[in-house]
């Protein structure tokens, strides 16, 4: 990720919905995390998932909003398996999840 300010955060939720289905503004990233006593910010029942070098995405209050009409994934080959960058147009007017 490098010094990059993002400012916006989709995500994609995988079976049964196929779709990004979610989005909000971006507060802030942390840095890789070397323990769990590098959470902040983060209620007890969700640190069960904690992994070393993963980062944490703090969205600014209020902005997490549920598409009402997500963004489908209409080809398998499309599947996001890991991070992907867009922009906020091609979020806005994708019909599907490839043209992101």
């Amino acid at each position: 990720m490098g010094k990059r300010q993002i400012p916006y955060f989709a995500l994609y939720v995988g079976r049964p919905e196929s779709s990004v289905l979610y989005f909000g503004e971006i507060e802030s990233i942390t840095q890789p995390l070397k323990s769990k006593e590098d959470l902040v910010r983060i209620q007890m029942q969700d640190t069960d998932t904690f992994e070393t070098g993963k980062r944490v995405i703090h969205l600014k209050l209020g902005t997490l909003m549920k598409f009402r009409d997500p963004i489908p994934l209409k080809s398998r080959k499309s599947a996001p398996r890991g991070l992907r960058y867009t922009t906020l147009e091609k979020l806005t007017k994708a019909n599907s999840i490839g043209e992101l």
